[in-house]
């Protein structure tokens, strides 16, 4: 996709005017400072260009508070598996690989996290002893997931024990930090670097839906054990970790991993390889340009929406709701 970016050069010292709606404090912070080390934005509840989710809720019980702000352009961006509507969004941010013209770029939630910026950085592991790395382990909070991810790991437990630090099935007393809070990220990978293998498996599986879990995991110097995205491997290198998407079963998977874990010379020609593979576009340059292009337009050129007959009825009827699930 080629942006029209010529009116952005003039433009890009002028203020743009951001605001946000629907997102979480953690998610607000991370684009923000995305935003912030490229344009000079300042937040006003009075913005041309309003970031927005769909996930939280007021204090009314309803969703979608971003239906009623009068910002001329909408913004989707969520760090949750979730298909933007553009009935409602002139542009989107998202997980799934889909094109629409200049009005969505593909930007995963990991490229806001420090972890990997780190890989982008060192490019390969340096690895360290085997000997004195314990196992495997499973950090998660959230129980209302895929069922693939608790039945692992409760299958490889069962055979050989897997620290479970998290809120969720704690099984060791202790736990690196609430997800989401401060200091968490670097928590959680100090944590993991104690390891051999890392649970790496998403709350839902979609191609395309790739969280920061697999970066945590690498970052850490551990291998990954990733379940979720079945193209993940577009985006890092397969050798480089454990995808159950390439087996047919939990047994096969398991199998790999005792495998590995009894072989230190080929646990360590695992760490050995680069996390990315060869010719692996900027994916943050790409969301850049995509925020230029959106930026170097007059907001009320920008808006992409439709708004005649049929938009505004569809806007109406999805602000009438008072849940996804209603």
């Amino acid at each position: 996709m080629i942006f029209n970016l010529r009116n952005f050069r003039q433009k890009s010292k002028d203020t743009i005017r951001i605001g946000f709606s629907d997102n979480s404090p953690a998610t607000e912070r991370m684009m923000l400072e995305f935003l912030s080390a490229h344009f000079n934005i300042e937040i006003t509840n009075n913005c041309d260009f309003l970031i927005h989710a769909f996930g939280q809720y007021g204090a009314d019980g309803q969703y979608g508070q971003f239906l009623s702000h009068n910002a001329p352009v909408r913004i989707f961006f969520s760090q949750e598996n979730i298909i933007p509507d553009f009935n409602i969004s002139d542009y989107a941010i998202g997980f799934p690989y889909i094109e629409f013209g200049d009005r969505y770029c593909r930007g995963p939630n990991y490229l806001f996290y420090d972890s990997f910026d780190y890989l982008s950085k060192i490019k390969q592991t340096q690895p360290g002893n085997p000997e004195e790395l314990k196992f495997c382990n499973f950090i998660y909070s959230n129980g209302n997931c895929h069922p693939y991810r608790d039945a692992f790991f409760k299958q490889l437990h069962a055979i050989k024990h897997v620290d479970a630090a998290g809120g969720h099935l704690n099984n060791c007393n202790t736990q690196p930090q609430a997800a989401f809070s401060a200091g968490w990220e670097a928590a959680k990978v100090a944590f993991q670097r104690n390891y051999k293998f890392s649970i790496a498996m998403e709350n839902s599986s979609t191609p395309g839906y790739t969280t920061e879990k697999i970066v945590h995991a690498l970052a850490a110097g551990t291998i990954p054990i990733y379940f979720g995205d079945s193209l993940v491997a577009r985006q890092f290198n397969s050798k480089r970790f454990i995808n159950c998407h390439d087996f047919d079963n939990e047994d096969q998977v398991i199998s790999r991993i005792i495998e590995i874990d009894n072989n230190d010379e080929l646990f360590y020609s695992i760490l050995n390889e680069p996390f990315f593979p060869p010719d692996l576009p900027d994916q943050k340059e790409n969301l850049k340009t995509f925020f230029a292009h959106i930026f170097s337009q007059e907001p009320t050129t920008a808006k992409r929406r439709n708004p005649h007959v049929w938009g505004p009825m569809y806007e109406s009827r999805v602000g009438r709701s008072k849940s996804p699930a209603s």
